[in-house]
């Protein structure tokens, strides 16, 4: 997490399910520390982690069939980091503040 933040900023608030990953003294300390307040979503809350849990299905379907078809996993990623979802910018750029230059630049329409 610490090369993470480093490259991208600490956040102020992280959401998470409270599932192991960031149930530990060690995470506890570590938020602490960082300066960043941890959320715990309700269990069996499925509005609070259904676009998550759905974002994760939707990459795991992507990953297998590109896994299937011999494609590079690292462009299926590119390829949804781009894709706004309703209502809200791509996450690419939520994260960069800009569209991010992909594969799709090079197709010419005719």
């Amino acid at each position: 997490m610490k090369s993470f933040y480093a490259t991208h900023g600490i956040p102020e608030d992280l959401m998470s399910d409270g599932g192991p990953p960031f149930n530990s003294n060690l995470m506890t300390n570590f938020f602490r520390e960082w300066g960043i307040k941890h959320h715990v979503t309700p269990p069996h809350f499925p509005r609070a982690n259904g676009q998550i849990e759905r974002a994760v299905q939707t990459i795991k379907n992507s990953f297998t069939k590109a896994a299937d078809g011999g494609k590079d996993l690292y462009v299926v990623l590119l390829d949804y980091r781009i894709q706004p979802a309703k209502d809200m910018p791509s996450p690419a750029e939520l994260l960069m503040g800009r569209k991010i230059r992909t594969f799709l630049h090079h197709i010419q329409v005719n």
